[in-house]
């Protein structure tokens, strides 16, 4: 007689234990920091503490991990029978800095009307818990599957991809993958970016002319808010 798995008390029963892990993760701040990068540290040490924290909650429950130069890491889940092949989960600890207009500490993560607010809660710190946290209920139940699972854990995702492309170049492709990502359930497509430099080149004369303009501090972010500076010579001109 074929057992039901009661998926939902299952989940329920690791709810509190994963919150408190991403509790933990949001408060580093793992945003990319090349200013302050090392040769242990490439990307910065946000990022390097965030994959080395994650890697401490893996192996306190029973899992090996493993750490690709302090950019990249992965589990393996081997069950019974199972092929040299694997199936990839990836997911992603670095965040964007947080920029303006929070209304709670972005680095202390908040509990509001059943929401969690921090910096990574949704993109992906929170998303790559809930995979990992499923992964970890398979492998409890020994479900037995044709190929291995991997999940891959990442540092680089919001500016250049170094972690995605460190791990290719170290490690073998799987035979497909997914990645959790933001918003729950799933999300099946996402917009491209591009990412350009313009510059001018000419005479920057008349009644205004442009000494510098920024917004935002990243190319893949909204930015909050843009700043100008004019120098305007003739106001009247202007009118």
């Amino acid at each position: 007689m074929r057992n039901e798995i009661n998926w939902q008390k299952k989940s329920e029963s690791c709810q509190k234990q994963l919150v408190d892990d991403l509790k933990s993760l949001i408060a580093i701040p793992s945003f990319r920091d090349d200013e302050q990068a090392a040769n242990d540290s490439p990307l910065g040490p946000g990022p390097k503490s965030a994959l080395l924290h994650f890697g401490k909650i893996a192996e306190r429950d029973g899992f090996e991990f493993h750490n690709l130069n302090n950019i990249v890491g992965y589990i393996e889940y081997v069950p019974k029978g199972a092929d040299d092949q694997y199936v990839a989960i990836l997911g992603h600890l670095d965040v964007v800095p947080a920029g303006d207009g929070w209304e709670t500490d972005p680095y202390s993560a908040s509990q509001k009307n059943g929401n969690i607010y921090g910096r990574g809660s949704s993109d992906d710190k929170g998303p790559l818990l809930s995979a990992y946290y499923a992964l970890k209920i398979v492998v409890g139940l020994g479900t037995e599957f044709k190929h291995r699972i991997r999940l891959i854990v990442g540092t680089d995702e919001e500016n250049d991809w170094t972690c995605v492309n460190y791990y290719f170049d170290h490690e073998p492709a799987p035979l497909f993958g997914f990645s959790p990502d933001a918003e729950f359930p799933i999300i099946n497509g996402e917009k491209g970016i591009s990412q350009f430099e313009d510059r001018f080149i000419g005479k920057n004369e008349g009644p205004a002319r442009l000494l510098s303009f920024r917004a935002g501090q990243r190319t893949n972010m909204v930015p909050g808010k843009a700043s100008a500076k004019l120098i305007v010579e003739n106001a009247d001109q202007l009118k």
